[in-house]
């Protein structure tokens, strides 16, 4: 009788033990969400940026057309030439210069590894 109830003791600390691991896990789960959804908001705002930046150049693209025009017609050393080639060119400087590195998708992918 004696080692059945010690059994039973053992059996009820082991499931104590097992349902504290599960609890710990959930918990864990349950502090990475919010982390997760944290990465995916700023790469989304960071792919939003990127968008818009590659949107604004193909806009300046248009300038091109409008540059060639003004060549062939010789028209290449007015003001006007010169503030559009300048407007064209300081985007598209700017743009290479602050083109940012793909990272924060590593990062996601990490969390969501660790949270499954």
């Amino acid at each position: 009788m004696m080692s059945y109830y010690n059994g039973m003791i053992g059996t009820q600390e082991e499931l104590k033990s097992i349902r504290a691991q599960v609890d710990n896990m959930y918990d864990r789960r349950k502090d990475l969400v919010p982390q997760v959804a944290a990465v995916v908001k700023k790469y989304a705002e960071y792919e939003s940026g990127t968008l818009i930046s590659v949107t604004s150049l193909r806009s300046q693209a248009g300038n091109l057309d409008a540059l060639n025009s003004m060549i062939a017609k010789g028209d290449f050393k007015s003001e006007q030439f010169s503030a559009l080639l300048a407007n064209t060119m300081g985007g598209i400087k700017v743009n290479l210069e602050a083109y940012p590195q793909l990272k924060a998708d590593a990062q996601f992918t990490n969390l969501y590894t660790t949270l499954e």
